[in-house]
């Protein structure tokens, strides 16, 4: 007798379940294989991938008001509300449209000078040569001694003239 009681609960249990099955495509009709398709509500999500016809197949979930969202790279996210009944066995198909390329931000003029300024730089060498410049631009008469042409310091002998 009590195996026949487990028994019916048994089954009445599974009568309280429904599934959700479906194809993913893209508008022309094409399917989508290996989108993902995640059933969020009653009990514990549920995950299904789709096959190479974009075919997809959730079964065993209780009775009760679902979210199915459809996901596949380089699309955007499909999500319906569906309520799953008894014994139900509901088509849930879904069209994915393209994502739109990420949108690249315009680079800001005072942003970009920031971020130069804030960029570490090697010291440069010094930039004031003009100490050794007006040494050797000055006459060799106003050079000190040690930087004047020998014969500005010895004078020549006639011999030499």
């Amino acid at each position: 007798m009590g195996f026949v009681v487990f028994l019916a609960l048994g089954i009445s249990a599974h009568a309280q379940r429904g599934n959700l099955h479906g194809t993913v495509i893209v508008p022309n009709g094409a399917p989508i294989p290996g989108a993902s398709v995640t059933v969020l509500g009653v009990g514990e999500p549920k995950t299904a991938t789709t096959n190479q016809a974009g075919q997809y197949v959730i079964e065993d979930l209780p009775a009760g008001r679902y979210s199915v969202k459809v996901k596949a790279p380089g699309f955007d996210v499909f999500d319906i509300s569906v309520a799953v009944a008894s014994n139900d066995n509901r088509e849930v198909d879904a069209v994915l449209t393209l994502s739109p390329p990420p949108v690249q931000p315009t680079p800001n003029p005072a942003e970009s000078v920031a971020a130069e300024a804030a960029t570490p730089t090697t010291p440069a060498a010094p930039q004031n040569p003009a100490p050794l410049t007006a040494q050797a631009a000055a006459p060799a008469a106003q050079a000190p001694i040690k930087e004047r042409p020998l014969s500005m310091v010895w004078p020549r002998t006639r011999r030499e003239q």
